[in-house]
This record gives structure tokens, sequence and C-alpha cells, in this order.
């Protein structure tokens, strides 16, 4: 998947949002975010809480082996 300037655009921004509020997210999770919110997907992930602060990106918890939501 490219990171073409548009998502770099999305990327600045978030950094931005985040790093103003104190609530900054590892980078790997920002570029995550960044082409989740620039192709306007839903993101899955076992780590919820460290995308929760993220405005307009929509965030689900899949389903473990189990048939549990998070991890057991």
């Amino acid at each position: 998947m490219p990171l073409d300037a548009a998502v770099a655009r999305v990327h600045a921004r978030l950094w931005l949002q985040l790093a103003n509020a104190g609530l900054m997210i590892g980078p790997h999770d920002l570029i995550v975010a960044a082409v989740a919110m620039h192709r306007r997907w839903v993101l899955a992930t076992f780590n919820v809480a460290e995308f929760r602060h993220i405005r307009g990106l929509e965030v689900i918890e899949p389903q473990n082996d189990a048939g549990q939501f998070g991890t057991a």
C-alpha cells in the first residue's frame, strides 16, 4: 500500500492533534491510523485503547479464537 501525499497529510494532521493533546501513539500505529482514515476503512485491532483518541477513526475489536472479544 503506497504512502502517498494524501496519506502523509492525514498522518501529519493526526500527529499534530495527538501531540497537542498529549496522547501520542506509536509511530507504526499512527501510520496505520492515517491509512485507515484516508481510505475510510474500519480498523480492526485487539489494541483498541491505542486508537481510541483518534477522532473520526472507526475502530472495532475482533473476536478471538474462543469467540470472545479481546484477549483471553
